[in-house]
């Protein structure tokens, strides 16, 4: 009687054993995905300045820019002391043109990462390989090669990522910090004055939904350009093309904006003015400019 008693008591115990090998194992029905996070890595220009004036470049120097172009290959947080991979930036995602994000904000991957504390996020970049550059600048419509003294950049980011979490970090750009000029018509790119980790996103910025409703009966469409307005200074312009009458503009400053679209038809120009809109922190508002 009593051998059998402890042969049950030795057969509860070893399933005990077993149950808690599995929870730890994360073998157990899903409970090793409860210490795993989905993260995305998004890039964005906020259009608020961030450097000091010193480190930048000349404005009438910026405006001849049209392209900062990196290529990231891999994004890596380190979790006390261990640099985990986020993931691999997608080789078909290319140059990422950074002064083309000005109220955008640009995917860069997503992956599965353990839960905890990250002190620290990387960025490693592909290098130029003779004449195939992998990042350049821009200027005045001519490509130039773009010189990266480092092959990463490290950025603080400090934030505690749960299991089972969905998380979007968003690292916001300073384009007048991003390059500074070399003699001989070269430049270097300097990320660690342009790049910083915004902490809380959602509840700083808002966006803008748009629609563009056209009158009945217009004529044959030629053009759209539209004009994004904040204290009666144009902050942003885009042309709409292929037929397009929609856009979508994020990262966007609280304030008070006001769109304006010129619409070109066959025989005719369009002016379509909306606002003012008042942009909130972590609002997202849509809307339509229409000929009243």
């Amino acid at each position: 009687m009593e051998n059998r008693k402890a042969r049950r008591n030795k057969s509860a115990l070893a399933a005990v054993l077993i149950l808690t090998a599995l929870l730890f194992t994360g073998c157990l029905g899903g409970s090793g995905r409860d210490r795993l996070a989905q993260v995305e890595v998004y890039l964005t220009d906020t259009g608020e300045n961030m450097a000091p004036a010193a480190l930048g470049i000349e404005a009438a120097e910026l405006e001849g820019i049209t392209g900062v172009y990196v290529t990231i290959t891999s994004v890596h947080g380190r979790r006390g002391n261990t640099w985990e991979k986020l993931f691999d930036v997608p080789e078909e995602l290319g140059p990422v043109n950074l002064m083309a994000l000005q109220f955008d904000k640009a995917l860069l991957g997503s992956g599965e990462i353990p839960a905890g504390k990250y002190k620290e996020v990387r960025f490693e970049f592909k290098g130029n390989e003779g004449d195939m550059l992998h990042n350049y600048i821009t200027v005045n419509g001519h490509d130039r090669p773009l010189y990266l003294p480092q092959p990463d950049l490290t950025l603080d980011m400090d934030i505690s990522i749960s299991g089972g979490a969905a998380v979007e970090l968003v690292f916001n750009i300073d384009k007048s910090a991003l390059v500074i000029p070399n003699p001989h018509q070269s430049y270097t790119f300097t990320p660690e004055h342009a790049l910083h980790y915004v902490r809380s996103y959602k509840d700083t910025y808002g966006g803008i939904s748009a629609e563009i409703k056209l009158p009945a009966g217009v004529g044959r469409l030629t053009s759209i350009n539209v004009s994004l307005l904040r204290d009666k200074q144009v902050v942003w312009q885009t042309s709409l093309k292929d037929g397009k009458l929609s856009f979508e503009l994020q990262s966007l400053p609280p304030g008070n904006y006001q769109l304006e679209a010129s619409v070109g038809l066959f025989n005719e120009i369009l002016q379509i003015k909306f606002g003012p809109v008042d942009i909130r922190p972590g609002t997202f508002e849509r809307i339509k400019l229409e000929k009243k």
